[in-house]
């Protein structure tokens, strides 16, 4: 696929693509080869990846935290206690936002209710 292309399936602009080239978060001979005019030919593992930082990122995640997390899903090289203990501290922040919210919709549910029956708070 051309960059065009991909960006338009991921919904990210070609200079997003190229910043997570950058960082490493799509690495050529996996995500993207060059043709001998050095026009790159991505992958559909590229579209994947992109879905992956984007939901990330919606997560709360930094780009260093998914560079890390992402090498940690894919290295060997890093022991398997290490990247458990990664993910699980990830859960467990993804489920103290999801309990914030909740108790956050629940605050905003009674104001909204409040507001329909006329009271006010002052």
């Amino acid at each position: 696929m051309r960059v065009t292309e991909v960006c338009s399936i991921a919904g990210v602009g070609p200079e997003t693509l190229r910043f997570y080239e950058k960082r490493g978060l799509l690495r050529e001979g996996v995500h993207f080869t060059r043709r001998p005019s050095g026009v790159r030919q991505y992958e559909h593992a590229t579209v994947e990846r992109l879905r992956l930082v984007s939901l990330a990122k919606r997560a709360g995640l930094t780009l260093s935290e998914l560079a890390m997390w992402i090498d940690a899903w894919e290295s060997d090289s890093i022991p398997l206690s290490a990247r458990r203990s990664f993910f699980a501290e990830k859960v467990s922040a993804i489920e103290q936002t999801i309990t914030e919210l909740h108790e956050m919709r629940a605050y905003l549910s009674e104001k909204i209710g409040d507001l329909d029956r006329g009271r006010r708070e002052e």
